[in-house]
């Protein structure tokens, strides 16, 4: 998710956010975004307070004291933290195989709860932006930079709809992209869609009721 995130909020590659993690170099800013992950305030913290409560109950009727004090003490030592600390719960899996089913059974009834909470905008909103304040803390603040000598009169396609392809020409000192190839029901070919100046100070784009009825420009 940090990789996902890191693209997102500074438009970098994949293979530039992949590289600075295998790197190291955002190691201690990754660990700070899975304590955002888990806190909370707007994190899974609640939700996981709440799964353990109903792990503890399962635990309870279903193991014996004995079991109990066993698996306890086969607990590792420090904190699980990548895959590979995983092989110290092994004792555990292979001693008391039925605690490993418990638990693999619990977390396969709790998994539409937890992406309920992964997929809400609430959840992501609150990531995106501690991520956004974390990379500015560690060295990666967003900086925005455009090149206004760039000519990008040509075709266009949307990234989303290939279907939509737009035609941008130079005018003046800015821009204006006229539909070419359209199914949009509003604002059809043939008809502007937006302009805009290398000032930025007069950005525009078009809207209309079906059948390009009432076209107007928002800027």
């Amino acid at each position: 998710m940090g990789r996902t995130l890191h693209e997102q909020l500074r438009g970098i590659s994949f293979a530039e956010a992949n590289s600075l993690i295998r790197s190291g170099e955002l190691a201690y800013a990754y660990g700070e975004l899975q304590d955002l992950m888990i806190d909370t305030i707007g994190g899974a913290g609640n939700l996981l307070i709440e799964e353990a409560k109903e792990f503890k109950d399962v635990i309870l009727a279903e193991l014996s004291d004995k079991e109990i004090d066993n698996i306890y003490n086969l607990l590792p030592t420090g904190d699980l933290k990548t895959m590979n600390d995983l092989v110290k719960l092994d004792p555990i899996n292979n001693q008391y195989p039925n605690f490993s089913e418990l638990n693999l059974d619990f977390l396969m009834s709790v998994q539409e709860r937890r992406q309920t909470l992964f997929a809400s905008d609430e959840f992501n909103s609150y990531l995106e932006d501690g991520f956004d304040k974390i990379l500015t803390k560690y060295g990666y603040p967003l900086v925005i930079s455009i090149d206004t000598e760039a000519d990008i009169s040509g075709l266009w396609t949307h990234m989303d709809d290939r279907g939509e392809i737009i035609e941008i020409v130079k005018e003046d000192k800015g821009y204006v992209a006229t539909k070419k190839v359209s199914k949009d029901e509003y604002v059809p070919e043939g008809e502007k869609t937006f302009s805009f100046d290398l000032d930025f100070e007069s950005c525009e784009i078009q809207f209309a009721q079906e059948n390009f009825q009432n076209p107007f420009l928002v800027d």
